[in-house]
């Protein structure tokens, strides 16, 4: 409803049921010192007025004052903007700078109306359903403003990226299907299926002429570029395997990843074993083809060898696991010589502190020694162990482990077992949880803390987390957080798939730091599933400042973060509030907000 006068009778009927006039409603509705504000630009008489906020945080404005379903339309528009640009396959990056400007000004220009209108529909919805009382309490309760909005509208703006970038990535991916997906009764024009039947069929010629050695077939298959190099150093790295090596091949499992009447991408696994000569290693090859329709046939024009697994190596059997608080490494653990003599045999190279097995498949298993602390590391050097595998062992081995800058640490509370990356493979180490205490050991005296209980901490987090997700509908509430707490202080508890609580504790088991971590981990594509992270992430940050008591700040520490990560383009943010200093930072693997004294200067490299 718009002003035309400087009063605010043209409202009256919001307020028969009720003492108060139609001003103190409207004041009790904004709340806080902005009511004069808001009131005075109301009063005026114009019908628009400016208003910085508005315009240059729009959705943020919209949340803290509480118009989320203003937010959800907002971003809805956005949506289906970005799915019509996405399917015109107009300029997306110069649309949104324009849309973002405009919207600025906008609500710039009318967010005062806006907001008047929305708080006059809101106290005649409560006067309303309230004809009989004291309705100020029920009207200051829904108006007012809110910080947790702010954190809304930060879920609501990632939610809204996943899914823009999911829709509009599948649109292209369908415009270039469709694009390149031929017409099979268009004269010239190749069916789909006929391509992809013409590069099966090119790729098993192609593994005849290897097997027959047969060189000149060979070179027929290959794409001819305008300065001749690919196919001169094809046709010389062939006649010279042709001439060192009598090998054997198999291929399976072919995929194409992109095709075109002129172009076609393909992986296919490949199986090379020697049946003559030296030097050879089998082995099994996942290879990227590019194939290019040359004069009427498809040839390979360009070959890029994605991974290579040497079948010498995988007959040896690594076996990493857990039973009674204790780690095995092929059945080894600490402090037991005559167990790792018996299993591999003397040792091949014996020097002062240390014993060395050289096993098959390249293989190094060292025991070392320590008079002092008696107390025995067993490591195995892996050439062949990749991430894949060591994701495995993180699965079967279970939650409590902490990822360091070179590979991941399991800890129990006798031995701490690292799976590091070294000289081209992997370390899977064995060693004292003991000796790593001392190694660690923190006094009160040097190390500055939070120094705030953990349990009473604990329970302030819980009710703040809880009401987050009750106002977002989200049902994984928590009754309680179950602790996990190292020898070293280090503590952990999950709250959600790859959400965790974490940080460690002083000598006086009181909080150094405590932090959120969030796994940075690829969508699995469940748009919902996506969602419910969100927020849970957002509503641990939440319940994470207003348990260190700094509820009332958050606004302030969130616009920090956010202008030093965004605005300034850099990967760390953080605010001080004199006593905790708050700090978001990122890894590959993990995003945390921790918590820290001021005093203090947490190293987090071992925790993502």
């Amino acid at each position: 409803m718009e002003e035309k006068s400087g009063d605010l009778s043209s409202a009256k009927e919001i307020n028969n049921h009720t003492n108060y006039n139609e001003e103190e409603l409207l004041a009790g509705f904004v709340g806080g010192g902005k009511s004069d504000f808001y009131l005075g630009k109301w009063k005026s008489g114009k019908m628009r007025s400016w208003n910085w906020p508005a315009a240059l945080f729009p959705p943020f404005w919209l949340g803290y004052r509480k118009m989320y379903k203003t937010v959800f339309l907002l971003f809805g528009a956005f949506l289906l903007i970005d799915v019509i640009v996405a399917f015109l396959g107009f300029d997306s990056l110069r649309i949104d700078s324009s849309l973002g400007i405009a919207m600025g000004v906008a609500f710039g220009i009318s967010g005062n109306l806006l907001y008047k209108n929305y708080a006059q529909s809101e106290i005649k919805r409560i006067l309303d359903s309230n004809k009989h009382g004291n309705v100020m309490d029920r009207i200051k309760q829904r108006g007012g403003t809110s910080q947790k909005g702010i954190w809304i509208v930060i879920a609501v703006v990632i939610s809204y990226a996943i899914i823009s970038t999911i829709l509009t990535e599948y649109i292209i991916d369908r415009e270039e299907i469709v694009a390149i997906t031929p017409i099979s009764d268009v004269e010239g024009v190749q069916s789909e299926e006929t391509i992809k039947q013409s590069i099966l069929d090119l790729i098993a010629l192609n593994f005849q002429a290897l097997e027959e050695e047969d060189l000149e077939m060979y070179m027929t298959m290959i794409y001819m570029d305008d300065a001749n190099e690919i196919y001169e150093e094809t046709r010389n790295l062939v006649e010279m395997l042709f001439t060192e090596y009598d090998l054997e091949y198999e291929w399976y499992d072919p995929k194409f990843i992109f095709i075109k009447q002129d172009e076609v991408i393909l992986s296919l696994r490949q199986i090379s074993r020697v049946v003559e000569g030296s030097a050879y290693r089998d082995n099994e090859t996942t290879i990227v083809h590019t194939f290019k329709f040359d004069n009427g046939v498809w040839k390979f024009a360009e070959s890029e060898v994605e991974s290579v697994i040497y079948l010498d190596e995988v007959a040896l059997d690594i076996n990493v696991e857990r039973r009674n608080d204790q780690f095995y490494i092929n059945g080894i653990t600490l402090g037991m010589e005559d167990d790792i003599v018996s299993i591999l045999g003397d040792p091949d190279d014996e020097g002062y502190n240390t014993d060395t097995w050289y096993l098959d498949g390249n293989v190094t298993m060292t025991a070392y020694y320590d008079g002092e602390r008696d107390f025995l590391l067993d490591a195995i050097h892996v050439d062949f162990l990749d991430e894949m595998i060591v994701e495995q062992l993180i699965n079967m081995l279970g939650p409590n482990f902490t990822r360091t800058q070179d590979g991941v640490e399991f800890a129990t509370s006798d031995q701490v077992i690292g799976i590091y990356k070294h000289e081209g493979g992997f370390e899977v180490f064995l060693r004292s949880a003991l000796v790593y205490v001392e190694e660690t050991e923190l006094t009160e005296e040097f190390i500055p803390s939070l120094n705030i209980d953990l349990d009473g901490f604990s329970h302030l987090f819980v009710q703040s987390y809880n009401e987050t997700l009750a106002a977002l509908s989200n049902e994984n509430t928590i009754d309680e957080l179950d602790f996990t707490v190292l020898q070293d202080g280090y503590f952990f508890t999950k709250l959600y798939k790859g959400i965790q609580l974490i940080g460690t504790l002083n000598p006086n088991k009181e909080i150094r730091w405590i932090g959120v971590r969030s796994e940075n981990g690829k969508s699995s594509g469940d748009m919902e599933e996506s969602f419910v992270e969100v927020e849970i992430g957002m509503a641990a940050n939440i319940a994470l400042i207003t348990a260190l008591g700094d509820e009332d700040v958050q606004e302030e520490i969130f616009q920090n973060i956010v202008h030093q990560q965004y605005n300034q383009f850099k990967e760390i943010g953080e605010y001080s509030t004199g006593i905790v200093r708050y700090i978001d930072s990122d890894s590959e693997y993990y995003s945390i907000l921790h918590a820290e004294s001021v005093d203090d200067s947490v190293d987090l490299g071992d925790y993502y």
